[in-house]
């Protein structure tokens, strides 16, 4: 049931979700007002995905990232300055949150690697989770508590200059290819066993030095991590307000400038109406 909200704040959600009613109505937007969003991974696609879910209407938040914001941030993220070069990300994608619309609420807040408690703390009852995080255990152990609690899980991931997004139901397994498939498959080569379920948290969190050694890192560029948030953001944004409840994954490759996947299929089909 949603909650009756008091005068300014009813005020102030009319004003700044003016320009969206038209698109998503009173029941949809009151579906992402309700909604509560566990978001995993404050970097490139995690700090603006949060924050575009923030600018259409979302107020309940759980935030999770175990990072401080350092200088090479600044070419990429949303939330990375001068200013707050040093301060955890959890403690300032909170306050970007509610300088946006100071009626959020940030239910938990972990500034803390992922571990397979704080995951249940942040999936348990939450309506979507968003894992825009890195490492290998942050997936096996989100996955395994998604599962459980029946969660829906939006995972975007931008290496290079391609990026994409993926929904990942609880009801089956992923069956096309994307980053959980793919670490299924390593995983396999490494330890002979592809079940991402059957490994405990001691064995998960063991892989996360094999694929991330010390000082290593994935060379990006700004627009790349932005424009996977952008994709991330609308899986989450129609998924919650009911306009599409089986969001399909998307990908962009930005060595050829061209989508793949369901987009691809649409451009294809717009080319060929327009060509004849």
């Amino acid at each position: 049931m949603s909650e009756i909200l008091s005068p300014a704040e009813h005020e102030f959600r009319t004003a700044m979700l003016s320009r969206q009613q038209p698109l998503l109505g009173e029941t949809g937007a009151r579906r992402l007002e309700d909604a509560v969003v566990a978001h995993a991974g404050l970097g490139g696609g995690g700090a603006l995905t949060l924050e575009l879910l923030a600018r259409a209407g979302i107020r309940r938040f759980r935030l999770l990232d175990r990072d401080c914001y350092e200088p090479s941030n600044l070419n990429r993220q949303v939330f990375a300055t001068a200013a707050t070069v040093g301060r955890p990300k959890v403690e300032v994608a909170a306050e970007r949150l509610q300088q946006i619309n100071p009626f959020v609420v940030i239910e938990k807040s972990f500034h803390a690697p992922v571990s397979l408690a704080n995951a249940e703390e942040m999936v348990d009852g939450a309506d979507i989770l968003m894992v825009c995080t890195d490492s290998p255990s942050s997936h096996i152990l989100f996955q395994q508590v998604a599962r459980r609690r029946r969660v829906r899980v939006v995972m975007g991931a931008a290496p290079a200059l391609s990026c994409g997004v993926w929904t990942l139901p609880f009801e089956q397994p992923e069956r096309r290819r994307g980053p959980v498939s793919l670490l299924r498959s390593w995983i396999g080569r490494v330890r002979g066993t592809a079940d991402i379920f059957a490994l405990s948290e001691q064995e998960a969190l063991a892989l996360d030095g094999t694929v991330n050694p010390p000082g290593g890192f994935t060379p990006t560029i700004s627009f790349v991590p932005n424009c996977s948030a952008c994709l991330a953001a609308a899986l989450a944004i129609n998924y919650l307000s009911g306009r599409d409840p089986r969001p399909r994954a998307l990908t962009m490759d930005f060595h050829r400038f061209r989508s793949v996947g369901p987009v691809a299929h649409a451009l294809a089909t717009l080319k060929r109406a327009v060509t004849g």
